[in-house]
């Protein structure tokens, strides 16, 4: 009961603010031409105000949930259920204060179960393991008691990746064994809340931590009602003992009766949910997504790339722009890889074909040949001084990079990694082979190309210096040496105009 509050509630504020129901008359206005990432393209959003009705439904629909819910708890075969917040209930009364059959509850359990492990089995690949995954959440605030005694390298490696890792593998048995499941609690519990301040994840979190419950004895909340105050036990749940069901067969020594044809039904049913869920997460096969799947931006989904591609050009025509070709040139760097394209920029994807069951000929492939530079870039990055800035970059060949140098970057330099490029400056009109070890000066305030003619992948890096930061950076340390001498007395000379 108390798990189901709690989840109600949080339901309630996510769908306001998460949900967007406070703004509502922004993401659905009448008229309003959006693009949008529906899973069927052809389905469209409902007009404003019956938008207005669904999300009220939905933020509604949280109490009338039954008492099978994550908080639901139960002992070997059937668990006190909470009939205060069950609908059926309501106009069954046999069901009132009745056992709930053990495989709601084993459903539920198992459920939760399967998202710790999974989520642990998911960090055991090279990039968690090596701790690349999350390099920079070492510097967040909630890690600074571990940085008292350990350096950020190592409460990267240790604390954020081998305790993540630990954790999501042994939470649930943590969870499951009675010995274990104190410290199972305190360990889950204090994860949640830090993922809560780390990620914007919404509810997850919260959800996480009430149903925490489903692993403790069942008669917790009735051990809890019963020392409430006599004033409250009107309107909390009753703390008598639960009647039998008939929905659940009770065994035991001298059972009479087998379980019935709908109990046979309900447990191969639950083996057959659990065996889905464990299944899902390695179900990819099925559908060739690529490999570009790991955040919720729509960028990196090919899917999204092409209904957006799609609805810009229904849309396009409306502004004199007949027959639209729309190309994407999208860089991403993937737990400090070379910075790298999404997608091929030379193909319209109005026209391009995709399909959830082949993959994706335009989607470009993560260069994982490429992950062992990773130690190489970040000592190469490390020798700079601190004025100077770096980037890495890994081309495709064939392709090229247009860019511009800026007035304000200068002693911009581009340096070849790996592989052969010809870089062309486009104003000068004048093309320059770097092989392997060279490297170029570049003019500011001119665009270039990079074109990668080697049969592999080329490696290039980026240094410059941002000289606009570096001369505020000078200006600012000689006010602040003024400053001093005048509060100290010391200022002879008369002050500069500026």
């Amino acid at each position: 009961m108390v798990g189901a509050v709690v989840t109600a509630v949080v339901v309630v504020m996510v769908t306001m603010t998460e949900r967007g129901m406070a703004r509502l008359d922004h993401r659905y206005l009448d008229g309003l031409q959006v693009c949008r990432f529906p899973l069927l393209p052809l389905l469209q959003p409902l007009p404003l105000d019956w938008m207005y009705l669904l999300y009220a439904v939905m933020a509604l629909g949280t109490w009338g949930r039954p008492c099978h819910h994550p908080t639901a708890l139960t002992p070997p075969r059937c668990h006190p259920p909470c009939p205060h917040s069950s609908i059926d209930g309501l106009f069954r009364p046999q069901k009132r204060n009745a056992h709930v059959p053990l495989w709601n509850y084993t459903l539920l359990r198992a459920q939760i179960f399967i998202v710790y492990f999974i989520a642990g089995l998911k960090k055991l690949d090279a990039d968690w393991v090596g701790g690349y995954s999350m390099g920079s959440l070492a510097r967040h605030w909630l890690f600074s008691p571990f940085r008292l005694v350990l350096s950020e390298e190592l409460t990267s490696r240790l604390v954020v990746h081998g305790g993540g890792l630990a954790l999501d593998l042994s939470a649930g048995f943590l969870l499951f064994f009675d010995a274990t499941r104190p410290l199972g609690l305190v360990l889950v519990t204090y994860f949640h809340c830090m993922n809560s301040q780390l990620f914007s994840i919404g509810m997850f979190s919260y959800t996480m931590l009430a149903s925490s419950g489903l692993f403790c004895d069942p008669s917790w909340p009735r051990r809890l009602f019963s020392r409430c105050p006599r004033w409250m036990q009107g309107v909390l749940p009753t703390t008598a003992p639960p009647q039998h069901s008939p929905d659940c067969h009770y065994g035991g020594r001298g059972a009479a009766r087998r379980p019935a044809l709908r109990q046979q039904l309900a447990a191969a049913f639950t083996l057959l949910y659990v065996l889905e869920q464990l299944f899902l997460p390695y179900s990819h096969f099925i559908t060739q997504v690529g490999v570009f799947t790991q955040t919720r931006r729509w960028k990196d989904h090919a899917d999204m790339l092409k209904q957006y591609s799609m609805c810009l050009s229904q849309i396009l025509p409306q502004y004199n722009v007949s027959q639209p070709q729309i190309y994407f040139d999208i860089w991403v760097s993937i737990n400090d890889r070379f910075q790298q394209r999404l997608v091929d920029p030379r193909v319209d994807l109005v026209r391009a074909e995709w399909s959830p069951w082949h993959p994706t000929p335009w989607v470009l492939p993560l260069l994982l040949e490429l992950s062992p530079w990773r130690e190489k870039l970040q000592e190469l990055e490390s020798g700079l001084d601190g004025h100077t800035d770096v980037v890495f970059i890994a081309d495709f060949p064939g392709l090229h990079l247009e860019n511009f140098v800026s007035e304000d970057l200068g002693n911009t330099s581009v340096r070849v990694l790996q592989g052969q490029v010809l870089l062309e400056l486009v104003e000068q009109q004048r093309n320059h082979s770097l092989q392997q070890g060279d490297s170029m000066q570049l003019p500011a305030g001119q665009y270039h190309k990079v074109h990668t003619v080697s049969a592999r992948p080329s490696c290039f890096m980026y240094t410059y210096v941002n000289t606009t930061a570096v001369a505020l950076e000078r200006n600012l340390s000689r006010l602040q040496e003024l400053r001093d001498r005048l509060h100290n007395g010391t200022e002879t000379e008369p002050l500069p105009p500026e």
